[in-house]
């Protein structure tokens, strides 16, 4: 569970400010390309090995 927090921690301090920053782009005319459909497994992070980003598709787990 510490690591988890120090996660959220570390996310705050570095990399949502970003992260906002792309939901403001994409928050009144997202324009995704494709649905990617996949396992509810922890192990799964679709954004990752499909080298996409915020806006770019739907994700059902």
């Amino acid at each position: 569970m510490e690591r988890i927090l120090r996660g959220i921690m570390r996310y705050r301090n570095t990399t949502r400010e970003q992260m906002v920053k792309e939901f403001q782009k994409v928050r009144d005319n997202p324009e995704p390309k494709a649905v990617f459909f996949t396992c509810m497994d922890s192990r799964m992070i679709p954004t990752r090995y499909t080298d996409t980003h915020v806006g770019d598709m739907f994700v059902g787990e």
